[in-house]
């Protein structure tokens, strides 16, 4: 999977639900932490 497919299915899984709390990200070394918590600040930014 390449980083732009991967920054949409990420996005895609921050826009099917409502945060309303604050979100603690946790995973192992290299399980994709960084780019999940880029692509939910970008859909936030954008609701």
């Amino acid at each position: 999977m390449n980083k732009n497919n991967l920054i949409e299915r990420n996005t895609i899984i921050a826009n099917s639900f409502v945060w309303n709390k604050v979100i603690a990200v946790t995973g192992a070394l290299g399980s994709g932490k960084t780019e999940f918590t880029i692509s939910l600040a970008r859909a936030l930014a954008n609701n």
